[in-house]
């Protein structure tokens, strides 16, 4: 989403995190999602779901299945996200 949208890596934005507003740059924010995922899944234990998301994350196969089966309406708030 970073580079469709064309936004700097460097770019600040404020997160909520606990109840408070955290300043964390957008690359920051990137690698704080994706670990965050990781942690979920890998306590469930299940080998497969953790390879399909890293295929995902990859832009492997799983990345295209998955898109073909999202909705333009999702696709649309993924791609073009309103910040209010």
């Amino acid at each position: 989403m970073i580079e469709k949208n064309h936004w700097l890596p460097n770019n600040i934005v404020f997160v909520p995190i606990n109840g408070h507003q955290t300043k964390m740059t957008m690359m920051e924010v990137q690698f704080a999602t994706i670990s965050r995922l990781m942690s979920k899944v890998s306590q469930l234990y299940d080998d497969e779901l953790e390879s399909k998301i890293k295929d995902v994350l990859d832009g492997g196969p799983s990345f295209y299945e998955l898109d073909a089966k999202l909705p333009t309406s999702i696709k649309d708030i993924i791609e073009k996200p309103k910040f209010t």
